[in-house]
């Protein structure tokens, strides 16, 4: 490999000599440019980009040491070496407080300025494996996070483990909560960035929590040392309905049960992932916590939520949905009752009411033709319903979270 050297000094015999009476090619240098001042070296340099700089201090318009503080503006990361005489050493100090430059003093002969440079090209060898090494952990660290992240959660978190994680500031709360959300109805880009808007979101909540968190395509994943679940359900709560305004990307968040030691991250996760499968809604933005009981729904219960999601704007009758799943009503009806807790009509009235709100959120549509998209011809009659589940009118509802948005 050859390295290239500039010669920066303002007398020609003294760069003449450099340059002529010593064979370079025998340590792979060549010289690629001179300079007669610190104006023209730093043109140079900035032009050329050698590897090792041999600069005098002492020249007319710009000295060696302000050339040498302007390159290291540009991000220089080669060689210096600067010489001058004696007297100039305690200006020379100066240079060495950079940290790249190496001291030659003047009168010096051939030998001194051959070892110089070697001792220059085995520092600058150095610095640039490390600055490759530093590089590549830098491209590979997002995904040794996301790796060593999933690793933590489906994993018992060994010491060794731990070490790893605190190595990369991935350390978890001892004690604290997971949040797991995930993100759908939506092209991969669209995911993406609703996923980073609400993770940045529920991090602000969190700013007095350790907290720490890892993105995945479509889902995150955040773990914190706030255990107030009450909170932290109603507060992520409001910010859907803040997202829900403005995207149509649909988010199902859980939220853990507390866990008391590292060893109990995994069992936390693994109930973040039952709340989901539980997940009655879909298509609709959703908040589960640990209070529910999980258990999962049967066939026939997936079946007849997915067509209330699909079906939900137009009249939609036990019997209707009875037929298109080839049971009878009055078993659809015990099943619903014995599964979910509630009748077809309260989850229909549910979905409906979320959606409701939802629509009423994006400020496109009146009052009157959110209940028609919603199932309801009776705007009257959609008005106490909605104030029955919400707690307020339809009108209030609107005006409240607007002034929050």
């Amino acid at each position: 490999m050859k390295y290239g050297m500039l010669i920066v000094d303002d007398e020609y015999l003294v760069r003449q000599g450099i340059r002529e009476t010593i064979d370079w090619s025998t340590i792979g240098v060549e010289i690629v440019g001179e300079a007669v001042n610190g104006k023209q070296g730093l043109e140079a340099a900035l032009r050329l980009k050698p590897d090792i700089i041999f600069t005098d201090i002492r020249m007319p318009v710009m000295d060696g040491l302000q050339m040498i503080e302007k390159l290291l503006e540009f991000d220089y990361d080669g060689a210096i070496i600067i010489y001058s005489g004696y007297q100039d050493f305690e200006y020379a100090r100066k240079a060495l407080e950079f940290g790249v430059v190496t001291y030659l003093l003047k009168p010096f002969n051939n030998d001194d300025l051959l070892e110089k440079v070697r001792e220059a090209l085995e520092k600058l060898a150095e610095k640039r494996q490390k600055s490759k090494i530093i590089g590549q952990f830098k491209r590979n660290l997002p995904l040794l996070k996301e790796r060593l992240f999933q690793e933590m959660l489906t994993e018992p978190l060994t010491p060794s483990l731990l070490e790893e994680l605190k190595a990369i500031e991935l350390t978890p709360p001892e004690q604290g909560v997971i949040i797991r959300g995930e993100a759908s109805d939506a092209c991969a880009e669209e995911l993406e960035s609703a996923l980073k808007a609400m993770v940045e979101r529920i991090l602000k909540l969190l700013k007095p929590y350790q907290t720490i968190q890892q993105v995945f395509d479509e889902s995150f994943v955040i773990i914190t040392a706030c255990i107030d679940s009450e909170f932290l359900c109603t507060k992520i709560d409001q910010l859907l309905l803040m997202h829900q305004s403005n995207s149509n990307v649909k988010f199902s968040i859980q939220i853990s049960s507390v866990y008391d030691n590292f060893l109990a991250l995994k069992e936390a996760y693994e109930e973040t992932q039952a709340l989901s499968r539980n997940a009655l809604f879909v298509a609709v933005n959703t908040v589960a916590t640990s209070d529910l009981k999980i258990h999962p729904y049967k066939q026939l219960v997936k079946d007849v939520m997915k067509i209330i999601s699909e079906e939900y704007h137009r009249k939609l009758t036990v019997r209707e949905v009875a037929e298109k799943i080839y049971v009878s009503e009055s078993h659809l009806m015990h099943e619903f009752k014995e599964n979910v807790g509630k009748t077809f009509n309260e989850c229909l009235t549910e979905y409906r009411i979320m959606k409701a709100k939802e629509f009423l959120l994006k400020g496109s549509y009146r009052v009157n033709e959110v209940a028609v998209m919603v199932g309801y011809q009776d705007v009257k009659y959609f008005g106490q319903v909605f104030k029955e589940m919400v707690g307020m009118t339809p009108s209030q509802f609107l005006a409240e979270n607007n002034e929050k948005i």
